[in-house]
């Protein structure tokens, strides 16, 4: 047992130090965002979501800037929703919840808590945005994207189409998969 317990301390002191294999950045994208809705009435466009707890690995974030919305007129002649051009960025939404997470779990670990049993604020998990630059008869395009702090975008799997006619308008949300 002596022998068995030195050898496998060797072989944990000969590894220590060394780096895991490199990780591509696309693999540390936050997930896409949760529970999207998107709504339309004589104010505007709104949306509401939650947030990114994980990479697209499944692991937990360590990094998360916010969530960048994009935007696109849509030709209803053309049918160019799924194009990846002519989307411009209408608004950036930081996003606080991890940096309070984790300085919540420093607090935690200093003073001898449980770190995992530590979580961040519900109403900084829960995002809003209403677009109200917008005209009527107009047919809208939308994409939020979550956005770590290496500038790395999440999957953009989700997108929402906007028939603005006030509180007539109609919405529809798909997946790039249907």
């Amino acid at each position: 047992m002596k022998k068995f317990l030195a050898g496998v301390s060797i072989l944990f002191l000969a590894s220590c130090g060394r780096y895991l294999s490199p990780i591509a950045p696309q693999e540390l994208a936050p997930e896409k965002v949760k529970q999207l809705t998107a709504t339309a009435d004589a104010s505007g466009v709104s949306f509401a979501w939650s947030s990114s707890t994980r990479d697209v690995r499944g692991k937990k974030l360590k990094s998360l800037e916010g969530y960048r919305i994009y935007r696109k007129e849509i030709d209803p002649a053309e049918n160019e929703i799924l194009s990846f051009d002519g989307w411009d960025q209408v608004a950036f939404i930081e996003d606080k919840h991890l940096a309070e997470l984790l300085r919540r779990q420093e607090e935690a670990r200093a003073s001898g808590g449980i770190v995992r049993k530590v979580s961040a604020p519900d109403e900084l998990k829960h995002f809003s945005f209403t677009d109200k630059d917008i005209k009527n008869g107009t047919i809208y395009a939308y994409r939020i994207i979550a956005v770590n702090q290496g500038g790395v975008e999440s999957e953009d799997e989700q997108m929402v189409q906007v028939t603005y006619l006030g509180n007539d308008s109609i919405v529809d949300r798909f997946t790039l998969d249907d």
